[in-house]
Formats: structure tokens, sequence, C-alpha cells
């Protein structure tokens, strides 16, 4: 919890929910997580995670963080302070999921469950 002069105030509210699509999402992520040569891009990872984004949101600093992800570290952070540069206060307000970067990385899962579904399946000749 954030604890405000007038009240608390749960972080996820502050932070925002996640959307509708996340549990299928996660599903898809669930999938390409046996690729054994999955390598995932650096800017897909959640610098608190080291996991892929499910839903990206870009802090005021230009950080990118899962949002389930800065949403652990602002309730165990009562200071809220950035957690990759400790210098700059995180604003608690809304933060919207960033669709360009939720995009490419949903554009490289599905490139991934392609390459898995191509590795699973008989060619036919």
């Amino acid at each position: 919890m954030y604890q405000s002069s007038k009240n608390q105030v749960q972080i996820d509210e502050i932070i925002g929910k996640p959307d509708s699509k996340t549990k299928k999402f996660k599903k898809k992520i669930a999938q390409i997580e046996r690729l054994p040569d999955l390598v995932i891009p650096e800017d897909y990872k959640c610098p608190l995670s080291k996991c892929l984004m499910i839903e990206p949101i870009q802090l005021d600093d230009g950080h990118f963080y899962d949002r389930s992800s800065i949403i652990m570290y602002l309730e165990n952070n009562p200071r809220a302070v950035c957690p990759l540069n400790r210098n700059y206060k995180v604003e608690l307000r809304f933060y919207p999921t960033n669709v360009f970067m939720k995009n490419e990385i949903e554009n490289y899962v599905n490139q991934q469950l392609q390459t898995l579904s191509e590795s699973v399946s008989p060619r036919l000749n």
C-alpha cells in the first residue's frame, strides 16, 4: 500500500489493472517458453522480473516495466523511487499500457509460436 497523507490508496488502482487480453497472452507466452533456443530480446524483458513483459508501461523516466512487476515493486518500496536509477520519484498515477511496445512483444510472441508450430507439425510433401 502507498501511504498518502490523506488516505491509503492501492497501488494497482493508481498504476492501473491488467487489461482483459492479459490472460490469453500469458497462455501464449507459456507456449513459447517451451522453445529450447528461445532468446528474448532485452528490450522486451522487464528490468525488475527479467521476464517477457506482458503489459508494458513506460514510466516518466522513460523506462519500461511490466505492470505487475512495477506494482509489486511500489507496494514494497513506499518511497516510490525509480528502481533503475534510484534518483527519480515515481509519480503515482495511472499509466496506460504502452500499445506500441505491447504490439512489438505480441508480434515477437506470435513469430515464436509460428516457429514452434512449424517445428512440431510434420511437413507435407
